[in-house]
């Protein structure tokens, strides 16, 4: 989701902890290679919810990571982000690249 220049990830299922990292500077999709080891921004319950939120930042990778507390699975997904989308001068959004799964 796109909110006060943020890029937030929610989840519903208590069953789930989602996390999200910023990879810096990179110059596409592409150039998201690996899963970070560090830096990992851990999601909070806010109004039932679970939400993971990183400050949206054009031409930066991101990974997020969804894992199954039971099972232990874990998916990633990895986005970069393109340029903004303005409308009257406001940033309402981003154009984004996405690809899920991601698996280095």
């Amino acid at each position: 989701g796109w909110g006060s220049n943020q890029i937030t990830v929610q989840q519903h299922n208590s069953d789930t902890s989602i996390a999200i990292v910023d990879v810096g500077k990179v110059s596409g999709l592409g150039n998201v290679k690996t899963i970070p080891q560090s830096g990992w921004i851990n999601g909070h319950t806010q109004n039932g919810q679970l939400h993971a939120s990183v400050p949206c930042k054009v031409g930066h990778g991101y990974v997020v990571r969804v894992k199954n507390d039971i099972s232990g699975i874990v998916h990633y997904v990895r986005l970069y982000v393109v340029d903004t989308i303005k409308q009257n001068g406001a940033v309402v959004g981003v154009n984004a690249k996405i690809q899920y799964p991601f698996e280095p």
